[in-house]
């Protein structure tokens, strides 16, 4: 559904921003909530059943502590997170620059937020190679 018909998304704008330390938590939990919604059968419910977000949460709290090499876009509306994605500059010596995660949360899919992420972080791939 458009965002213009969704009414979770609608007299909101949306507010993109650059991640930081501080937003690892809220992070984990997306991310979580996204594996555990979307990974059944690619990861072991043992493991999705089990404390994903604290799983998540030390690896995020570690990328967002020093992204030398990477860049966290997130995505809010009314203050709260619905999206993130992020991108490892230079990952590959051929094709270059990797999209690591992607992750919308379930009650805004299909509204363009993913497309508005891929944008940002491909602008940011382009802003790091100009220099």
């Amino acid at each position: 559904m458009p965002a213009d018909q969704n009414p979770a998304l609608q007299g909101e704008t949306s507010l993109f921003r650059h991640a930081g330390a501080t937003d690892a938590g809220q992070v984990a939990q997306l991310h979580a909530d996204s594996w555990r919604r979307f990974y059944r059968g690619a990861y072991a419910d043992a493991y999705l059943d089990g404390d994903v977000v604290a799983d998540r949460r030390a690896v995020w709290t570690t990328r967002l502590a020093s992204p030398t090499n990477s860049e966290t876009v997130l995505a809010e509306h009314d203050h709260r997170l619905v999206g993130f994605i992020h991108v490892v500059f230079d990952a590959d010596p051929q094709w270059g620059s990797l999209v690591d995660n992607l992750h919308v949360r379930h009650d805004q899919r299909r509204t363009g937020l993913g497309t508005q992420l891929l944008t940002r972080a491909a602008e940011a791939v382009v802003e790091r190679a100009s220099g």
